[in-house]
């Protein structure tokens, strides 16, 4: 089916899903739903390929599965093959944070994993502090690729199954089974949603009823029979649900969950309006006309081209409107080329050929670039050794986290569930419970080796963004699942009896509105929590200072002056001092408190590197090699708190 002869409704829509996932990228703070465009792709992709299977299965009784998967292949891969391979031929125009990132996800995105690569990885696609690669978008591609692979295939069995019944697989019995399995998928993602945010946003069996809705669409027929003034109704309501979805929905609600049902129906209800015979003049102004109609028709390849420019041009730009406004129109420029000049000329020469040459083409030149990586990646190292430890750590900064990230043991930010492991002497009966977010979690690699050495077992309970006392702060910590995380973690440290109890967490928490008076509020919250346990056992960790820039992006953007990441001491301790609730709380309830400023700062400047390596992952985070290298120093500290 080609876009002359697509739906004019659905191109408009299209045009909506494309554009405001679009905007989002640029200016996130204008449509804080904007990513909820690619739900509405969902919906659009399982309506289209559904009506084509089933189509083909009861005109010709059966699935010609060889041309359903040659027109599949010669409609996506071209363009995706040509963003992947100018991503890597041209990788060294992104910042030297991305390089890993870029051959790792090529590959991943080649052959249609790229999601579960990010599911498993827990890596969050909606927060700013995490570097997203110039292919990660390619994960919703991925979900989509995979439910090319499922469903048609669930048609093949069933067939074979109805056949050795001598019975035709009906319309009918397709609706049925994809109810059930949209309805299951919508509970598993509900489930997921707030157990395991990051892991539930990527995971394709939670966003199967998306596609789902759409396929349902395609096999039923009731709607295909109203009143024709009721169709006019649906098509507002489901312009309204998309709305609604775009303006309300926030990167932090539990997503996709029951939430994505604002823009998944408000799609399908505009879908089930585009089949009326009588128009709505306001939707027709909205989704027939030329500009929707243009992106609607580019809409796959500016999806695909957007991100990388996006990366690549609003970067680091105190101009956001004007910046934004170039890198728009750079991607809409990209995409008319890709639409016209790759999508269009391999979809005329769909023969086997040129299927063969598409699939040779984007599956094994990723393989050979990325082997090669390394010797792409590779630059005249500076004569300084500073210089040359930061060079080389730039693209490692990012991921240089302890070990209790790669084990998963920690709560994610939408989760609630108690998570703990063990380190340390782990046949040790002494125990050291370390409680906190990140920033406690950043300090487990100096824990782990003082408990080595003097044989503790270091078991960590930490829940990323989350504070660690609630009682007090009930509207401040709105976030449920980490008030349920405060309940439920007490009765557990009480069952493992420690010898110390380790508290750290950032000072982010305060920074939202009212910082000062909100430190005090979080301290006597901490003061509660701390009365569970003998206040002996307690040892608060002063918060890191917040360097105010993302430290491996402002070294990527100086080289080689990589001074210029160095901060000013009295800019970044001085906020600390502050707004720390921990410091506060220490004075108030006369609480041992280490303080490592020491290590990471003079008197004058808090560094970015040394000469062993970068410091700080991002602007507020240190690098697990560098919590190493200061671990005799933090092990000193924290023997000191237990002579007092």
């Amino acid at each position: 089916m080609t876009a002359k002869k697509m739906i004019p409704e659905i191109q408009g829509l299209r045009a909506i899903a494309v554009i405001t996932v679009v905007i989002y990228h640029i200016w996130p703070s204008a449509i804080p739903g904007g990513f909820t465009g690619v739900d509405i792709f969902f919906v659009i992709s399982g309506y289209l390929i559904t009506n084509i299977l089933v189509k083909d299965l009861i005109q010709n009784g059966h699935v010609d599965y060889i041309k359903f998967y040659s027109r599949r292949v010669a409609r996506l891969a071209p363009a995706a093959g040509a963003v992947i391979l100018c991503t890597l031929i041209f990788h060294q125009v992104f910042s030297p944070l991305y390089h890993k990132q870029i051959f790792d996800e090529s590959i991943s995105s080649t052959f249609f994993y790229q999601n579960w690569k990010l599911a498993y990885d827990a890596v969050d696609y909606l927060d700013a502090d995490n570097p997203a690669s110039p292919l990660q978008h390619f994960w919703s591609l991925s979900v989509e690729e995979q439910y090319y692979l499922f469903w048609p295939l669930l048609i093949f069995v069933l067939s074979i199954g109805f056949a050795g019944r001598k019975k035709a697989l009906t319309r009918e019995w397709i609706r049925n089974i994809l109810v059930i399995i949209t309805i299951t998928s919508l509970a598993y993602s509900i489930y997921q949603s707030y157990t395991n945010g990051s892991f539930a946003y990527f995971n394709f069996f939670t966003r199967i009823w998306e596609l789902g809705i759409g396929s349902i669409l395609a096999v039923t027929v009731f709607w295909q029979k109203l009143q024709q003034r009721l169709y006019g109704l649906l098509g507002l309501a489901g312009l309204a649900l998309i709305v609604l979805g775009i303006v309300t929905i926030e990167k932090t609600d539990a997503f996709p969950g029951y939430i994505a049902i604002l823009p998944t129906l408000g799609c399908a209800l505009l879908i089930i309006y585009a089949s009326a015979s009588k128009k709505i003049q306001f939707l027709t102004l909205l989704l027939n006309n030329k500009i929707s109609q243009f992106f609607g028709d580019i809409s796959y390849s500016l999806y695909l081209w957007h991100w990388p420019i996006v990366i690549l041009l609003m970067g680091d730009t105190d101009n956001i409107v004007v910046m934004g406004m170039l890198t728009f129109l750079t991607a809409t420029v990209f995409a008319g080329f890709s639409k016209n000049y790759i999508e269009d000329t391999f979809r005329s020469k769909s023969d086997t050929i040129s299927i063969v040459g598409i699939i040779a083409i984007c599956m094994i030149l990723p393989l050979m670039l990325s082997h090669q990586s390394e010797s792409l990646t590779k630059i005249t190292s500076p004569k300084n050794e500073s210089a040359s430890a930061v060079r080389e750590g730039l693209a490692t900064a990012k991921e240089d986290k302890p070990q209790t990230y790669a084990d998963k043991c920690y709560a994610s930010m939408k989760s609630s569930e108690v998570v703990s492991c063990a380190y340390g002497d782990l046949e040790s009966s002494k125990n050291i419970v370390v409680v906190g977010d990140s920033h406690l979690m950043h300090w487990l690699p100096a824990l782990r080796k003082f408990a080595q050495h003097h044989s503790y077992k270091v078991i960590p309970i930490n829940k990323s963004a989350c504070f660690v006392g609630w009682s007090g702060a009930m509207d401040i910590l709105k976030n449920n699942s980490c008030r349920q995380w405060n309940e439920a973690i007490i009765p557990k440290i009480k069952d493992l009896n420690p010898e110390m109890i380790i508290i750290s967490q950032s000072i982010g928490h305060t920074f939202k509105k009212d910082g000062a008076e909100k430190a005090e509020v979080l301290a006597s919250a901490l003061g509660n929590f701390i009365e569970n346990f003998s206040k002996d056992k307690v040892i608060l960790i002063k918060d890191v200072p917040w360097m105010g820039q993302d430290i491996p992006e402002c070294l990527s953007q100086n080289q080689p002056n990589y001074e210029e990441c160095h901060m000013n001491r009295d800019e970044v301790v001085d906020r600390v001092d502050r707004k720390d609730p921990l410091v506060i709380a220490a004075k108030e309830f006369d609480i041992q408190i280490i303080d490592m400023t020491s290590e990471l700062c003079d008197e004058d400047l808090c560094y970015a590197y040394d000469e062993w390596g970068i410091r700080w992952r991002d602007s507020h985070h240190l690098t697990a090699s560098f919590v190493n290298r200061i671990a005799p120093s933090f092990s000193q500290k924290l023997l000191d708190t237990r002579k007092r």
